[in-house]
């Protein structure tokens, strides 16, 4: 299988977890959350890479704690397409991948909970 094959199948694994999950996990966030000491009054700007259609720790976050959130997946548009994007109002999102994307202000913290196993081969994390 050459690189542009791995990345369809990759592509195609995350959108139908979407499709068929349909935002059914979202507690994780809660979780992962308590997994560290987050305080999000204390954020100004935050990024979360990799965050899937419904925003990822964005959430369970607004922008009465954090001004600023970006959203960063390659796939906004597929799942625009499938129906299951649904980011908070607060949250802008960004349709690239970790490797490419640009925040237009510099963040205070970026997220990436669950991205690290959609990278390409290729590439260094």
């Amino acid at each position: 299988m050459d690189n542009i094959e791995f990345k369809q199948e990759l592509k195609d694994y995350e959108l139908n977890y979407w499709v068929v999950n349909k935002g059914k996990n979202i507690d994780r966030y809660k979780v992962m959350i308590g997994m560290f000491d987050i305080d999000p009054t204390q954020i100004q700007i935050a990024a979360d890479v990799g965050c899937g259609p419904l925003g990822g720790i964005f959430n369970q976050w607004s922008s009465f704690y954090v001004p600023y959130m970006y959203a960063i997946d390659p796939l906004f548009k597929e799942y625009k397409d499938s129906g299951v994007f649904n980011l908070p109002d607060d949250v802008a999102a960004i349709w690239s991948t970790a490797e490419e994307f640009i925040l237009p202000h510099k963040a205070n913290v970026i997220f990436s909970f669950n991205s690290l196993d959609h990278r390409d081969r290729k590439s260094v994390v």
